[in-house]
Formats: C-alpha cells, structure tokens, sequence
C-alpha cells in the first residue's frame, strides 16, 4: 500500500513538476513571434489555467467512467505528444500570426491556445484520475486529496524554480521542450503498464 501512495503521488508531482516547466517555457517560446508583455503573460496564465480547469473535469470524469492505469499512462502520453507537437506548431502559427495584421492580444491568445492548451490539459486530467486510484478508505478521503494536493504544489513549485533559474539557462528553450515530451511519454508508458 505504501509504496503505491508513493507512486501515486510521485506521477502527480512529476506531472506537476512538467506543466509549471512548460508554462515557464512558454513565454520563451512566444517571444520570438510575438514579443514578451502582459499581453504575453496574460494570455499564457489564462490558457494554462483553462487547460488545468478542463483538464481536471475531463479527468474526473475519466476517473469515474474508465479508471484504469492505461488510461491514466495514455493521459500523460498524449501530454508528452502534444508537448512534442509545440516544438513543432510553435515556429508553424508564430510567424503567420505576427504578421496577421490582427491585434496583438487576439494573436497571442490563438497562439497560446494552439500550443499551450493541450498540454496543460492533458497534464491536469491526471490528478482526478490518482485520487481516485488512491481513495480506499472513505476515513481517510482528507488526507489522500490533501497529500495529492501537496505533492502537486510542491512538483509546480520546483517545476517553476528549476526551470527558471537552471534549466534554461543550461539546456535551451526547444531542448528542454523535447526533454519534457520525452519524458512524458516514456512515464505515460511506464504507468500503462
């Protein structure tokens, strides 16, 4: 039992660990079509807390209707894939929406949707789906949610700092883009099995 708990909440803070990388990354990879301002950071916050509001319905829902650990490796697959995907419809839609002729926070907004959203939502379908897998003792339903909690801070949380302050720094925008796919799919094939 203890060391499901420890996988559970391990997946969660990973997850969590990638989606606050990505939304780090995002002003990255935006600047260079659209520019960095607080059209930028707006647009980004809003569609990544989009993603984690419909992603965490879709995961309940997930969670309700076809709880299984296919289903949830498949959930942070598909994050991996749309992750990889960025990479590729970043330098695709930048350019075409710089050059749009449409007004700034409108271009923004599309570009941060396109790329960003699915990722952010394929992340947070996860986290419904672990406390489901995780609630055996209806005494204990607090303290499982709480501790899932916990661990999905603490992942955005060093997600944020090392990403910031480290990881761009030393591994660059797109690589650390790619790492994050990668990772994402080797994980979503890890827990399917």
């Amino acid at each position: 039992m203890g060391g499901m708990l420890f996988f559970s909440r391990s997946i969660v803070f990973l997850t969590s660990f990638c989606l606050m990388t990505m939304e780090i990354l995002a002003g990255r990879v935006t600047a260079p079509y659209l520019g960095v301002s607080l059209y930028t950071w707006t647009s980004i916050i809003g569609v990544i807390l989009a993603g984690v509001t419909v992603g965490n319905y879709v995961g309940g829902f997930l969670a309700d209707r076809f709880l299984s650990r296919k289903t949830l490796g498949l959930s942070i697959a598909f994050a991996g894939c749309s992750a990889l995907i960025s990479n590729v419809l970043a330098p695709a839609l930048g350019p075409s929406l710089s050059t749009s002729g449409w007004p700034l926070p409108i271009s923004i907004l599309i570009f941060s949707f396109a790329v960003f959203f699915p990722v952010a939502f394929f992340l947070s379908t996860v986290s419904p789906q672990v406390v489901k897998f995780d609630l055996h003792n209806l005494e204990r339903v607090g303290m499982t949610v709480g501790s899932i909690g916990a661990a999905s801070a603490i992942g955005s949380i060093l997600g944020t700092l090392l990403t910031g302050f480290i990881f761009i720094q030393y591994l660059g925008t797109r690589f650390l883009v790619l790492g994050v796919a990668t990772f994402l799919l080797l994980l979503g094939c890890l827990v399917a099995w």
